[in-house]
Order: structure tokens, then sequence, then C-alpha cells
């Protein structure tokens, strides 16, 4: 196996990763190349079974240097997405959320239950056909050996990783809830394009941008990245409820909106019509029948009226939006 500098397609502070093809397979693979002994996380992806991980061909370690051999995934990750084409729209936003949280779900519902440790967007991988792949897993932890003082020594990202990561915190000891507040840094990151991993950090940055992100959104970020772990999503599945409500929220508020312009559209033209019937008899004479019915206009023009401030102010109250001008916008 002959690694060159022209092969190499990545490297961060744990090693690089090469781009090799394999004569034997058919097919490239990925090399990751660490040094030291690595092997941890080359027994933790050969466990692993779901459609979101990279699987494991071989793993070896040689002169103080761990080679794992996995699959090679063609695509780009996260960050190369936002770096070019800035903010993310937010119906591909909740998607992408959805399975990270369902890949995360399935880390920490693993017996012991398994802790990511640095989910970021440099970590997660979009293949050509849209799927979300997660990769990197040098900072996998069983939970039980999770603590801060292993931690410390291991590499995390400031801005994605939770502050019981990097900092005592009431003695807390960092668990799968650090994940959870990861994630609502990657949400952050694709709806405003932002890189939460240039200060300021965390919930002040998230603060700066609030205009820019959507109301329950915004109340989900907020929610991952409370500073105290007791205050967050105490599981993946409570957060992906959440987002999933979101998502099924923005169609119901789309076919509700739509279905209130039909009924306010047809009242204002049997009032316009009724208003012009009315003028025509009254040219003729027939001033009480043209009095019925440019009052009958009128009121048809004033039902309409409350009808949509009504209408308003329950959207805005059950999905939190201004204007229903924001939902076609969006649509």
């Amino acid at each position: 196996m002959i690694l060159s500098e022209n092969s190499c397609i990545g490297r961060g502070g744990q090693g690089a990763v090469y781009k090799l093809w394999d004569a034997h397979l058919g097919r490239n693979i990925a090399v990751k190349v660490i040094k030291g002994n690595a092997m941890q996380e080359a027994v933790f992806l050969s466990k692993l079974k779901h459609k979101a991980l990279p699987g494991v061909i071989q793993a070896y370690f040689e002169n103080d240097v761990t080679y794992i051999l996995m699959e090679f995934i063609e695509g780009e990750t996260l960050t190369e997405i936002i770096n070019k084409q800035g903010r993310i729209k937010k119906e591909q936003v909740i998607e992408w959320g959805i399975e990270i949280l369902n890949v995360m779900q399935y880390l920490h519902n693993y017996s012991p239950p398994l802790i990511y440790g640095d989910l970021k967007t440099d970590n997660l991988m979009i293949q050509c056909d849209g799927q979300i792949r997660l990769i990197d897993f040098g900072a996998v932890h069983e939970s039980r050996d999770f603590k801060l003082e292993r931690l410390k020594k291991s590499y995390v990202t400031r801005g994605f990783a939770a502050p019981e990561q990097y900092q005592m915190i009431n003695g807390n000891l960092a668990d799968i809830r650090c994940d959870i507040y990861s994630f609502g840094m990657v949400l952050f990151a694709m709806l405003t394009g932002e890189n939460p991993s240039k200060p300021p950090y965390g919930r002040l940055l998230i603060k700066m941008h609030k205009p820019e992100l959507h109301g329950q959104l915004r109340a989900i970020i907020e929610c991952c990245t409370q500073d105290n772990p007791r205050s967050r999503y105490q599981s993946c599945e409570e957060c992906a409820r959440e987002l999933k409500q979101c998502q099924n929220t923005d169609k119901k508020r789309i076919k509700m909106s739509k279905g209130y312009y039909l009924w306010y559209h047809c009242m204002i033209m049997i009032s316009c019509l009724a208003s012009l019937y009315g003028i025509e008899r009254a040219m003729i004479n027939k001033i009480e029948s043209s009095i019925f019915l440019l009052v009958l206009g009128g009121f048809i023009c004033l039902f309409g009226s409350v009808y949509r401030k009504c209408f308003l102010t329950k959207i805005k109250a059950e999905f939190g939006i201004k204007t229903l001008v924001n939902v076609f916008l969006s649509e």
C-alpha cells in the first residue's frame, strides 16, 4: 500500500485520510492513517451496522501507526456545501436533521451507549443522492468511559462541542446530551451559513442571528444548546419528535393558508358582484333591491375582513409566523 500526498483527501487533528484504488475489490477505498494506537475506532466501526455509517474493510496497527481501511464515500462535506451555497433551505435542514438524529439515536441506543463526541459539519458527508453519512469516529467513546479527564485528551471542536466537553461544570460527566448540543450547532450552521467554530461561541452567537432563524427551528436550536445539560432535550428521540412536528406543521400551515385564500377571494368576488348588481338596480330606479344588495356586499366585505383577521391571529398563535405572505414566499 503506497500512500502519497496526491492521494490525501483530508487532514485533521488525529491523522490523515487517503483515497486509494483497491484492485481486489474493484473500487476506491478510504485509508485513515493515525499516529499511535487507534484500534478502538476501528473496533467501534466494525461492530456498527447503519446505512449512515461507513463500513470497515480492515484495520491494523504497525510501527506505532494505525491504518483503517474503510468504504470510500463519494460526496461533499456539509462544510463544503455551506461554504459554496451559504444558507440551506429550511425544508432540507429539517430532512437532514432528522437523518442525523436517526444515526445519533442508533449510537446512543447501542449497548453500552456510544457517544460520538465530535459532531460538526466537517464530519457529515452528503452523497450525490442527497443521503447524509457520518464520518470520523476518532472521538467516539462508550458512555461509561466518557469522563471529563479522558475527554480533555480527546479532540473536540470549540463552538460545536458542548461546554462540559472542555470545562468542568458542577463536576458533571459528559454524556449523550453533549451530542445533542452539537446537533443544535449543526442546525444553526445550516440555517445561517455561519461557522460556529469561530468566536463568539455558543449561545452568544445564536442570539446575534435570531432574526435569521425560523421560529420553531430557533426554539429547537435553543433547547439543544442550553449550557446546562438538564435543560436540553434528554434524548435524540425527543428532539426528533419536535423536528418532525416542525416539518408537519409547515405542510399543515401551507394547506390552511391556501384554503383561507380561496375562501377569502370567493367572498370578495361575491361582494363585488352583489355591489355591481345593486348599482345596476339603482340605475333602473329599483332603489329597494339596490340598497339591499349594496348592504349585502358591504356585509360580505366586512365578514371577509373579520375572517381574515381571525385567521391570521390563529395562524400566528399556532405557528409563530407574522404574515401569510411569508408562507407563500417560502414555497
